[in-house]
């Protein structure tokens, strides 16, 4: 499906090597041990204050 390869070819260029992929504000959380990561700076809006993929 067109579809589905056009999102992930966008996930790999954003740097994204694992699933699930969750992007809050700017910030790149990949794979499973990470969403934890990602529930936190977005449910606290400090998304620009936590490392990058």
């Amino acid at each position: 499906d067109a579809a589905i390869e056009a999102a992930a070819r966008r996930l790999l260029d954003a740097g994204a090597d694992r699933l699930p992929a969750l992007r809050v504000g700017g910030t790149l959380f990949a794979g499973e041990e990470r969403i934890a990561e990602a529930a936190a700076a977005a449910r606290w809006g400090r998304a620009g204050e936590v490392a990058d993929v």
